[in-house]
């Protein structure tokens, strides 16, 4: 049949269709029972369907079931989650490709699942995204301190430079999963921050990570810290404690800065070292309610006996105790 006399045909039997439907009333009905015909045949596999044919080993299943997570739908996302879950190590092939995914929440949700799957093999796929670009990297840093393989600690590390506060903040709770060696790796770190006068910001993730993982081989680099992050080097000394940290907070407690003198105070309490006792009732005289405060607070701690100190109103009072 020639092209243009077989165009002429179809076009007439639309055409005609087209008039026996409006010529017997039947427009909307038969409108309606195509659309829905049309939707069932392209309608895609519910949730269960999706995880049972990914188990069978169904890729283009799999890629949706990954897909799924990103779902507007909560009830839709969470049931995909759970399933990907579920099928643990087959389905991360598919999760990795999902990391890529230019929908965030498919992205993030990925790299989650990685994350709880915990294979150490998957570390390469989420590095990669970690040091690239994009709003999902604080998942991939997420992801691996959930896996908790050391290898990704340089990677982590550098991430407390980024100019972005969630990446550091996922970056600071990644390395204290990771534990003590990565504590050694962030020392180094915040020396060379403090050398090259680097980003305040990312010397104050360091120093968090140092003091939430105790790291006595950071006592000397937290001493040396100056300006705007004494605060958080004092903070962190009272959490590493030992012998080596006394002096320089009982130092930190005449500072001129009223939050690092509030800090000492809290520390001395933290250390419960009775040498502390003198520097600490000196402290009930400082000009700032709240070192008063944490100065009562810690001679508690430290004596056993209740300590009053002057109130914002001018009254002797004792520290706020909730068990009190």
């Amino acid at each position: 049949m020639e092209p243009e006399r077989s165009e002429h045909m179809r076009i007439e039997i639309v055409k005609n269709t087209g008039s026996w439907i409006r010529g017997t009333g039947y427009l909307f009905p038969v409108f309606a029972l195509f659309i829905f015909f049309v939707s069932a045949c392209g309608a895609p596999d519910d949730v269960p369907t999706l995880i049972e044919k990914a188990r069978q080993g169904d890729g283009k299943a799999a890629m949706k079931l990954v897909e799924s997570m990103g779902s507007a739908d909560r009830d839709v996302a969470l049931a995909a989650y759970k399933g990907v879950i579920d099928l643990g190590a087959d389905i991360e092939p598919w999760l990795t490709r999902g990391l890529k995914s230019p929908e965030n929440s498919v992205a993030e949700a990925s790299a989650a699942a990685l994350g709880n799957l915990g294979d150490s093999g998957t570390l390469p796929a989420l590095i990669r995204v970690l040091e690239g670009e994009g709003g999902r990297r604080y998942a991939a840093a997420w992801a691996l301190g959930e896996i908790g393989d050391l290898t990704a600690v340089p990677s982590l590390v550098r991430i407390l430079g980024a100019d972005d506060t969630l990446m550091r903040k996922s970056a600071v709770r990644a390395l204290v999963k990771l534990g003590s060696e990565a504590g050694e790796a962030v020392t180094a770190f915040l020396e060379e921050a403090i050398e090259i006068s680097g980003d305040a910001s990312s010397r104050r993730a360091a120093i968090r990570v140092v003091g939430e993982l105790r790291t006595e081989e950071a006592v000397d680099v937290l001493v040396s810290v100056t300006g705007r992050n004494r605060d958080a080097a004092v903070w962190a000394l009272g959490r590493i404690g030992g012998e080596r940290v006394l002096e320089p907070l009982l130092e930190a407690l005449s500072d001129p800065e009223w939050q690092v003198r509030r800090e000492a105070a809290q520390a001395l309490g933290n250390i419960e070292d009775d040498r502390a006792v003198s520097a600490l009732t000196g402290a009930l005289d400082d000009t700032e309610t709240v070192v008063r405060e944490w100065a009562a607070r810690s001679l508690e701690t430290i004596t056993g006996r209740q300590v009053l100190y002057l109130g914002e109103d001018g009254e002797m009072i004792p520290p706020y105790n909730l068990y009190r």
